[in-house]
């Protein structure tokens, strides 16, 4: 019988970066975005567990803040928010919402019944 060499590790490719094969073809194993996206989940691991403390079952409460957290800062790649990259839009706040509200109200086309109802 023959005797089987073991094969070492050198022998096969890293798992990420770039890979030549027949010294023509480049690609990545693992994609920058999925590497962002596994942080991602590490993140929202980490956040739930402290914002919810010892109140297990209130998880689904705080879940929103904390996606909303992790999708609102600007990323280097793209310069764009995540929300904005899976949405096509961007993320509003309340803030947001209650400021933009007083911008149309200011406009004199709104009429007076829908001024005195919002202010």
């Amino acid at each position: 019988m023959e005797s089987v060499q073991p094969i070492s590790h050198s022998a096969y490719p890293p798992l990420s970066g770039d890979i030549k094969v027949d010294g023509v073809l480049k690609f990545k194993c693992v994609s920058d975005e999925l590497i962002q996206l596994e942080k991602k989940n590490k993140d929202l691991k980490i956040r739930l567990p402290i914002l919810v403390e010892y109140a297990l079952d209130s998880w689904s409460e705080k879940l929103p803040s904390v996606r909303f957290t992790l999708h609102s800062p600007k990323t280097d790649n793209t310069g764009h928010t995540a929300a904005y990259l899976h949405f096509g839009c961007q993320l509003w706040t309340i803030d947001d919402v209650v400021h933009d509200l007083k911008d149309v109200l200011d406009n004199d086309i709104v009429t007076l019944f829908l001024r005195s109802c919002c202010i």
